[in-house]
């Protein structure tokens, strides 16, 4: 019995060693996954044009701004075209806006290697119409950000 009470014992002590408690040595607690929230931005291409405007500036610089201020943020980048024109050819189109997107938010700072790129051509469309002006909207690209935290301490964190 007694050989039973020592092997208790060292079993005890070596787990609180391996804990490390008899260090003097405090256990962190694991974290759960931080929340996150989900940001959504559009910026508009002129017809048949993958440049970016400078009227997405303000919002791109805000989209760079976010993701060098969360290190966990990550983006999505999904191109899109109107329905004038072969669908191969918006494919790409919409590609290459995606693209200098992502260019010009790397060029603002933001870590590209968090930057996913898709083309959604000229699928998913926000209006229906005929002609260049009515079909506007649909050339775009739309910036999909997830951030770490909550939607309220980002407007905080806005405010200062």
């Amino acid at each position: 019995m007694r050989a039973a009470t020592f092997k208790t014992t060292a079993l005890v002590l070596s787990l609180a060693i391996g804990a490390g408690c008899a260090s003097g040595r405090t256990v962190s607690k694991r974290r759960g996954p931080q929340p996150t929230y989900t940001w959504k931005q559009a910026v508009y291409f002129d017809f048949d044009k993958s440049e970016v405007r400078g009227d997405a500036h303000a919002v791109l610089d805000d989209v760079a701004g976010r993701m060098k201020g969360d290190e966990k943020a990550v983006a999505i980048l999904e191109g899109h075209a109107d329905p004038i024109g072969e669908s191969y050819y918006n494919e790409a189109l919409a590609e290459d806006r995606a693209r200098s997107v992502r260019v010009y938010l790397r060029d603002q700072g933001a870590d590209a290697h968090r930057i996913t790129m898709t083309s959604k051509g000229e699928r998913d469309p926000v209006v229906q119409g005929y002609g260049r002006k009515d079909l506007e909207p649909n050339r775009r690209v739309d910036v999909i950000l997830t951030l770490t935290g909550s939607e309220e301490e980002s407007k905080k964190e806005e405010g200062k």
